[in-house]
């Protein structure tokens, strides 16, 4: 089972071209804030704001995920890459803690594990 054979291949693949050009923004300390985008055919378009900011650059693992497949019952499970830890003061900048772990343990194979960015 490929993941063209999904109903959501197509967000799959909006949600990946987002999280590359939000890879390609951060080289040069700017971030991305998607506004519209679709499908058609198989054409993509995505319209993004892009804004300069190395606090929210610093951030960036908060909206990334790592997308498991199940191959037998096609159940989708989002694990993020990082979350936000604000220690005492809320007025502080938060501290970017790493949450990676093992995969998630669903019934099946797992088919495929995809970097993609979600929505906060």
């Amino acid at each position: 089972m490929s993941i063209r054979a999904l109903p959501s291949c197509h967000e799959f693949g909006i949600r990946a071209v987002l999280a590359s050009i939000e890879s390609a923004a951060n080289r040069y300390k700017r971030h991305i804030v998607p506004v519209l985008s679709f499908q058609v055919d198989f054409y993509l378009r995505v319209f993004v704001r892009v804004y300069t900011s190395a606090a929210e650059v610093k951030r960036t693992p908060t909206k990334l995920a790592y997308t498991f497949v199940c191959q037998g019952c096609g159940g989708i499970h989002l694990q993020p890459v990082g979350k936000c830890m604000s220690k005492g003061d809320p007025n502080l900048t938060p501290n970017l803690t790493s949450i990676l772990t093992s995969r998630p343990t669903l019934q099946a194979k797992v088919l495929n594990s995809v970097l993609l960015l979600v929505p906060r």
